[in-house]
């Protein structure tokens, strides 16, 4: 019995009443003869429904059916259906559920169920199966299963069977196919899904071109452009162009505009301040209250810029930065030692002057001798080499402070010849006469300067001997106390730059480097002698040729003083 709270054609369906008979035959069989009557009872419901609508529906439980010329709904008891229509069912709700037909109570054989699933553009979707899972069980799920896929071909599909409930799956695209094949044996209970549509997030994948940022939203993306370029927001147009924020009244700049990628920045020209605003412009910079502009010694400013400059007896390095001393001293003071019994005529030590920028003749003048006219010492004026001449008594004297002078002349329109001049010390320490055997340097302390650009591997000085007793040369060893980075002395006395020096061109002050160098007799006699050595790393220049290792012989030589055991003949040979 079918019953209506209406008119057939406009009102709602209310009852479909079957005969008691029929029910409990439904509860002992549902495959038997009578329980066709209770599906014929359903049927008649909706065919009842479909005559008032002007079209045919099909039989799917509790769900949402789409026909191939228009889209219904119907719910009917899912345990009432024993087949399935051999078309496809369209189902696009957002969520819904699907079950075998008569589930739980089992399906029949030889059904073949297709449904597809489409959820809106944007959204995947999550199916899940629920309740109990019974499908005939075989190798590969070749007789009962239910399959779902992609695509309408079941290309690639996931395929289940077993009484083992699977696990949740989510779609990769909008829509997925689900298909329930039997055949004609065995048969289970079936299977209940439910499905629900989820936000995909497009972010993931690179669907913005940069510099535009993806926005995930619901069902969909949008692709925004950063400040200072257009397109902003606009999904349909994922290029963002860079708005040129200098045409337009020159980006309330001052001065200069400069526009880049996503932005703008301003300049002002040469001699003015930037405000804090980062638009305008001061009238004038003071570039000298910022740390002296770089300047070593004086800075001046002026309109617009500012330059460097000097103090007197200073020349103004190439750089506009730096100011050197027109002559100076490698040292501001020399300290050597000096035996008692020394001959008339040692060189005690030898001062060094350099000129900047231009190579210059230096003369050397001793000015005093503890503050006295000098008389026991005397100063080559070409070569800065100090001399003994006369006795040394230790008992009266045993220190010696010298101070020296080292000059150039420089030619002066207005004020005619001038000269350039530079001072230094020299402390001599006199020590007790040694009668025993030993070496010496002839040169108590030695100073180099070396130019920057000097190349590795360069001899910058050779170390000489004079030998009275003839022995060979190969008898004695050369080497630094204190190893230098820069330099090493090889076993004969040549002293080389071991690396590049170009690092060390414009350091204030100049980059020294002190050491010791210890000779050694490797005779039958053991004997040392030592000596202090200062190198100072000069800006770029030329190498002096005396400082190349090509330097007189008497120069930098050791001597053998006379021992108590010398005979006679060869002390006046000496």
């Amino acid at each position: 019995m079918v019953l209506y709270n209406g008119a057939i054609c406009d009102s709602h369906l209310l009852q479909c009443t079957c005969d008691i008979r029929f029910r409990q035959s439904i509860r002992t069989s549902a495959m038997n003869k009578s329980a066709m009557f209770a599906y014929l009872c359903a049927a008649l419901a909706l065919m009842s429904v479909s005559k008032c609508q002007g079209m045919k529906s099909n039989l799917v439980g509790g769900e949402e059916v789409l026909d191939t010329k228009q889209r219904t709904s119907a719910t009917v008891n899912s345990t009432l259906l024993l087949r399935c229509d051999k078309k496809a069912i369209h189902l696009t709700r957002t969520s819904g559920t699907i079950r075998s037909p008569n589930y739980p109570h089992g399906y029949g054989k030889e059904m073949r169920c297709t449904w597809h699933l489409q959820v809106p553009r944007g959204f995947r979707i999550k199916v899940r199966f629920r309740r109990q899972f019974d499908i005939e069980k075989s190798p590969g799920c070749s007789k009962d299963h239910v399959m779902l896929s992609t695509t309408k071909q079941f290309r690639n599909p996931l395929i289940y069977c077993g009484n083992v409930r699977p696990h949740g799956i989510i779609t990769p695209l909008n829509s997925v196919w689900i298909r329930f094949h039997s055949d004609n044996t065995t048969s289970g209970r079936g299977f209940y899904i439910s499905y629900t549509s989820i936000d995909e997030n497009e972010c993931k994948r690179a669907v913005c071109t940069f510099p535009s940022l993806c926005r995930n939203t619901v069902g969909s993306y949008a692709c925004d452009c950063p400040d200072g370029y257009a397109n902003r927001g606009r999904k349909e147009s994922t290029r963002c162009e860079d708005i040129d924020e200098c045409r337009i009244a020159n980006g309330r700049c001052d001065h200069k505009c400069i526009n880049t990628d996503g932005g703008y920045y301003c300049m002002c020209r040469r001699g003015y301040k930037q405000a804090a605003d980062g638009r305008r412009c001061r009238a004038d910079q003071n570039e000298c209250s910022s740390n002296n502009a770089g300047c070593s010694h004086i800075c001046i400013n002026s309109r617009a810029t500012y330059r460097c400059a000097c103090p007197p007896g200073f020349a103004l390095h190439s750089n506009k930065k730096t100011c050197y001393p027109v002559i100076s001293f490698n040292r501001d003071q020399y300290t050597v030692e000096l035996s008692e019994n020394s001959r008339i005529d040692t060189v005690v030590t030898k001062v060094e002057a350099n000129t900047f920028p231009l190579r210059r003749v230096i003369t050397y003048q001793l000015l005093s001798e503890n503050l006295w006219t000098p008389s026991l010492f005397a100063i080559n004026p070409r070569t800065g080499e100090i001399v003994l001449k006369g006795r040394l008594d230790r008992r009266q004297k045993n220190t010696f402070l010298l101070q020296v002078q080292a000059s150039f002349q420089v030619s002066n329109i207005s004020n005619g010849s001038q000269y350039r001049s530079a001072k230094s010390f020299v402390l001599i320490n006199v020590r007790k006469h040694q009668s025993g055997g030993h070496l010496a340097f002839s040169h108590t302390s030695y100073s180099l300067k070396v130019p920057c650009n000097t190349s590795q591997d360069t001899v910058i000085y050779h170390m000489h001997i004079a030998n009275t007793n003839s022995f060979g040369n190969s008898r004695l060893r050369y080497r630094f106390q204190k190893r230098l980075d820069y330099f090493f002395i090889t076993h004969h006395g040549k002293i080389k730059i071991q690396r590049s020096l170009l690092l060390l061109c414009y350091l204030t002050p100049p980059k020294s480097f002190k050491s010791t160098i210890i000779v050694r007799d490797t005779g039958t006699t053991k004997r040392n002698a030592y000596a202090s050595i200062t190198i100072t790393v000069t800006p770029p220049g030329y190498l002096a040729k005396e400082t190349a290792g090509i330097a007189r012989q008497l120069r930098g030589t050791i001597i053998r003083l006379r021992t108590s055991h010398s005979d006679p003949k060869t002390e006046r040979r000496r």
